[in-house]
């Protein structure tokens, strides 16, 4: 099969690399320099997984214009960033993406692997009656995206009526490695599949940092607690660290939109989840003022990290941004020590060249750790 992905971004390039071995690639973006870096076998985000993928592999890299005439299908991979202002996803981009499909060949199969709003893409698909849609939701984790797309834990496959998905459940079979469950559903369960399972695992880091703020304050040890909690099976030792607030990505944005998709339906639990991650950095910015006001005012804060994985060259949405932009406005100095920034400054935080130099701080904010050092 000859399919082309759309967006060359993280999960274009993770999903595009998982189906080099057996199918034709082509690589389509908007951005002429992310096309020129991927035609030479780098990528934007630094992924050394994939990097290796590109190089030893063949593939095409096109624009959009006539970029799809001779492919089977079409994969969208664009971002769709949640828009405060109408409540919901932006979806221009795939919108934009989907005209240019239909415009360049007219037959070809659209697969939606950008997350969309419950109900999207059977909406897309009553606009465009001649092409057959899918939703295939991704499940990526960030510094691990092609091992993800070649041992998936699931692969989940929305279509019209849950039915006639065909060469699409082929193609994804094929990348897999493992043999993971496939699941042929409606395009509106494929959508609430992916919302439900990011809002689930933001509920799970919210529970744990809510445990570790309980533990802090009554003066408890937090792991002990947590190790006992978790021995449970039912609860397991996992994905239980707690951590300055959820961020990344997907959580935040995907927890919004479900919220949103709920409308007039009753629900507690999601916006609590919401609130509980704003309560979080709340949590952590208070105690580093606190620490001031013991010392008798302006301290040296250090922040030690942006990106919340190791491996990862991305701090989108990291909850790190807004302790910082609420430090700010507090007058303390804040010092931060990331490898992917440049020297001088960022957001009013002075950047360190070196981990050590955080030592001259009065607190230090281990980001990766989830932590608060007093020095």
């Amino acid at each position: 099969m000859k399919v082309a992905i759309v967006g060359c971004g993280y999960v274009g390039l993770a999903v595009g690399a998982s189906f080099l071995d057996a199918h034709e690639v082509v690589f389509i973006d908007t951005d002429e320099k992310r096309l020129e870096m991927v035609a030479k076998g780098l990528t934007p985000i630094q992924d050394k997984p994939i990097e290796e993928a590109l190089k030893a592999k063949r593939y095409e890299t096109r624009k959009p214009e006539n970029g799809y005439a001779d492919c089977d299908l079409a994969i969208i991979c664009v971002p769709t960033d949640f828009s405060e202002e109408k409540g919901e996803f932006d979806l221009t981009q795939v919108d934009v993406a989907v005209a240019s499909i239909d415009a360049s060949n007219k037959n070809i199969g659209i697969c939606i692997k950008s997350t969309c709003p419950i109900g999207s893409t059977r909406r897309i698909a009553m606009r465009y009656p001649n092409h057959a849609f899918f939703c295939v939701p991704e499940f990526l984790r960030e510094s691990r995206a092609l091992e993800d797309c070649l041992n998936p834990s699931r692969i989940v496959i929305g279509c019209i009526d849950g039915k006639n998905s065909g060469d699409v459940y082929a193609l994804f079979a094929s990348a897999a490695q493992n043999k993971p469950e496939i699941l042929v559903c409606s395009y509106e369960e494929a959508e609430s599949i992916k919302l439900f399972s990011n809002t689930y695992l933001a509920m799970r880091v919210a529970f744990f940092n809510e445990l570790d703020t309980y533990a802090t304050e009554k003066g408890f040890n937090p792991q002990t607690i947590i190790h006992g909690v978790s021995l449970d099976p039912r609860i397991g030792d996992y994905y239980n660290h707690p951590s300055f607030g959820y961020g990344g990505y997907c959580l935040p944005k995907d927890s919004k939109q479900l919220l949103s998709s709920f409308g007039d339906i009753p629900e507690d639990l999601i916006q609590a989840v919401i609130h509980s991650n704003k309560t979080r950095k709340s949590v952590i910015v208070n105690r580093v003022l606190e620490e001031a006001k013991r010392r008798g005012g302006n301290i040296k804060v250090g922040i030690d990290r942006l990106v919340m994985k190791e491996g990862s060259t991305s701090f989108r949405q990291s909850p790190a941004l807004d302790i910082i932009s609420a430090l700010n406005q507090s007058g303390v100095r804040l010092f931060l020590f990331e490898p992917l920034l440049n020297d001088g400054s960022f957001m009013g935080a002075s950047l360190l060249r070196s981990e050590s130099d955080l030592k001259g701080c009065d607190v230090i904010l281990h980001t990766l750790k989830g932590e608060i050092e007093i020095l």
